[in-house]
């Protein structure tokens, strides 16, 4: 996740920030990506980049970013000064600061965002081949996919592809991690461990 939040050409930030428990990137990076991310859509749609606009972009993505996580010194001289928060959701932050047990209670601001920490999950997604010396003659573009696993609340699949180089009549196989086997997408392109059962 820290990788990819350094790049500068992700779309979808919805994903990057999460609904899941299993992004690993500090709560303070995520607001400072997210609010990036908004004055580039604000600029792709000729309006200025204002508190309000900002707001606007991020409006399904904020209750994902879990604010009462962020020190209470970072939340307040770098998140309060953006605006896109309302005076009533900084002052409930700033409630679940003092007070996080009565974060319910009658006559308090209610706070909208989650406040358990995000976990690092590991794990590993394995793909078993049958008779790779049949998949391997197959024409070039075949594919196989493995069975979906649960990533970030989206089904992943391993694709497994058989490509050529350029013009190159050489065959390999490719591995992918996708996210949409429909459409083919492919997300990252994984170093396989390759062993034979015998």
């Amino acid at each position: 996740m820290e990788k990819v939040l350094k790049k500068r050409e992700y779309t979808d930030v919805e994903f990057l920030v999460g609904k899941d428990d299993k992004k690993e990137a500090s709560q303070k990076k995520n607001i400072f990506k997210a609010l990036h991310w908004a004055d580039e859509q604000c600029r792709q749609n000729d309006i200025e980049c204002s508190a309000d606009n900002r707001g606007k972009m991020l409006d399904k993505v904020l209750p994902n970013i879990r604010f009462p996580l962020i020190p209470k010194e970072d939340f307040t001289k770098s998140v309060v000064s953006t605006d896109v928060l309302t005076m009533e959701e900084v002052i409930s932050v700033y409630q679940h600061y003092s007070h996080p047990n009565l974060s319910d209670a009658p006559g308090l601001f209610p706070l909208k965002f989650l406040t358990h920490r995000r976990y690092k999950s590991e794990g590993t997604i394995e793909m078993e081949i049958d008779k790779v010396s049949e998949f391997a003659v197959e024409e070039v573009g075949s594919r196989r996919f493995s069975d979906a696993v649960d990533i970030g609340g989206m089904p992943w699949k391993i694709l497994a592809e058989i490509k050529t180089k350029n013009e190159s009549t050489e065959k390999w196989l490719g591995f992918f991690l996708c996210y949409d086997p429909k459409k083919g997408k492919k997300a990252l392109t994984l170093f396989v461990n390759l062993q034979a059962k015998r």
